[in-house]
């Protein structure tokens, strides 16, 4: 049965196409939220627009707190997509969904 069942998972991933192709994170710092907490530039420089879910937190982060910054790439009908996370390293790990302005 065992042989079977790794038989089959083997299949699947050989044959299924890769949902997650590739995750990496990366340390920044906030330079400026905007008072909504729609927008957070970083000490980078990029840029992010967030989650209107999700700027009930954001719009609380301030200026010099750590974030790391997680991008999945995922393939969604056909196209490769990036989704950003921004995780407050320094508010106790809160993260956010964000779309990259520049």
């Amino acid at each position: 049965m065992w042989r079977w069942t790794l038989s089959f998972l083997l299949l699947l991933s050989i044959t299924s196409p890769a949902s997650a192709l590739e995750k990496q994170c990366y340390d920044d710092s906030i330079s400026q939220v905007s008072q909504s907490g729609e927008i957070i530039k970083l000490a980078s420089g990029h840029i992010y627009e967030i989650d209107s879910y999700d700027t009930f937190d954001t719009k609380m982060w301030l200026p010099a707190e750590d974030v790391l910054i997680c991008e999945t790439s995922d393939v969604r009908q056909g196209r490769v997509i990036t989704i950003y996370d921004i995780i407050n390293t320094d508010q106790g790990g809160g993260k956010v969904w964000a779309h990259k302005i520049k």
